[in-house]
């Protein structure tokens, strides 16, 4: 074959990859058409009134059988949508838990599960903590201290889900401090009141443990969020396999914005999601961080010259917010 051939069938396989692309793009739009409109009409009072109506005066094995599917449907929405109104209106809940250890000294447990909404509007898997009761150690107080000690309810970290890098250990130091009220041999009464009086001093705080690790968790996807927001923005990653389908940026949009941007890489550089990497068509390259309310807190950037003070200056400069980066780093 000449090349002529060649350059037809490689321009015929290209434009069938875009055509069958384009078809891929199409059925997963009208998928997600379909997802939506079938919550919408499953969630409406009136369909769900219509169909209950039908399955109880539907008539034939087909009419049963596509009744019985739909109603499967609308069980399955409602239990979604309950779902959903419990995670939004408690994203953080308690609950009793039984150790399936037979061996463990303390089966009673405490779970604490927390649900964390996502940029697309979905929850993430839930995280699950549990708590057990502090075992009581040394030799036996006076009935009083053992019944205040019992009342307390101390609290301590059993097993959890939560990613490693939250400082979970400094979290229970400060909200789930440990008491100590054991008498050592040789303390006499106003040792153990001592004792008594500081541990009085710093008392648990379940609620605000679980505040503040809800917190850790929901500034941990955010900072996962705008690094996707981010490289959306700057067109450096495959829209179709990111989070959110609804950035409003066309494809001439997103090669206009990294043509002026310049940037052929951003991406976080752990799974903290902390420091954000950037790399430069020009060869600089770049590092910044994320604070936990979306600021650009500290960056360098290093060029074939140094260091690029001015492009520093440039992403920590304005409202240092991370939205509003986009709009400075075209400008550099």
């Amino acid at each position: 074959m000449d090349n002529e051939t060649i350059a037809n069938i490689d321009s015929s396989l290209e434009s069938l990859d875009s055509e069958i692309s384009k078809i891929r793009k199409t059925i997963k739009n009208f998928q997600d058409t379909r997802r939506l409109l079938s919550a919408s009409l499953l969630s409406s009072h009136y369909v769900r009134q219509e169909i209950e109506q039908n399955t109880r005066t539907g008539s034939g094995t087909t009419t049963r059988f596509a009744l019985k599917e739909v109603a499967t449907l609308m069980s399955d929405a409602l239990k979604h949508r309950d779902t959903n109104y419990h995670r939004l209106a408690f994203s953080t809940t308690l609950f009793p838990w039984k150790d399936p250890n037979p061996y463990s000294e303390s089966p009673n447990l405490l779970g604490l599960r927390i649900d964390v909404c996502v940029r697309n509007g979905t929850f993430a898997k839930p995280y699950y903590v549990l708590l057990q009761r502090q075992k009581e150690s040394g030799n036996a107080l006076s009935s009083t201290l053992q019944r205040e000690k019992r009342s307390s309810m101390s609290l301590s970290i059993y097993r959890h889900t939560i990613p490693p890098f939250i400082p979970m250990d400094k979290l229970a130091h400060r909200y789930l401090p440990q008491s100590r009220l054991s008498r050592r041999q040789g303390e006499d009464a106003d040792e153990v009141e001592g004792l008594k009086s500081k541990a009085k001093t710093r008392k648990q705080d379940i609620n605000a443990f679980a505040r503040h690790l809800r917190k850790e968790l929901a500034a941990w996807y955010a900072r996962r969020d705008s690094i996707s927001w981010l490289q959306e923005r700057f067109g450096v990653t495959d829209v179709s396999h990111g989070t959110d389908g609804n950035s409003g940026l066309t494809e001439d949009d997103r090669h206009r914005t990294t043509q002026a941007g310049g940037l052929v890489s951003l991406a976080a550089t752990s799974l903290e999601a902390r420091y954000v990497r950037i790399e430069w068509k020009d060869g600089r390259v770049g590092r910044f961080k994320l604070s936990n309310s979306g600021l650009v807190e500290r960056a360098v950037v290093i060029g074939e010259r140094g260091r690029d003070k001015q492009t520093e200056l440039v992403l920590m400069g304005g409202d240092k917010r991370v939205e509003s980066l986009v709009t400075r780093l075209l400008t550099v």
